[in-house]
């Protein structure tokens, strides 16, 4: 259900993905720069769709409440 739900908003967004996946079990995807705010919404809309577990690192002030449990629960780490 969340895969679909993240693949209409991605839809209604403009938006098509493409997923090529990586030749090994495990992988680095870096991601710079960052051109809008928008970026980390749509990333994790991606992740959802594709079923990808990911990992991100953020600033460690962003890891304050009342995010800090959605942002651990999404793969962040501070």
């Amino acid at each position: 259900m969340i895969r679909g739900l993240a693949a209409l908003v991605l839809r209604l967004a403009g938006w098509q993905t493409v997923y090529a996946p990586p030749p090994g079990p495990k992988s680095v995807v870096l991601v710079y720069p960052h051109t809008s705010n928008w970026d980390f919404p749509l990333g994790i809309l991606f992740t959802a769709m594709h079923r990808l577990i990911v990992n991100w690192a953020g600033k460690d002030t962003l890891f304050r409440w009342p995010l800090r449990s959605l942002f651990l629960w999404l793969g962040g780490v501070p």
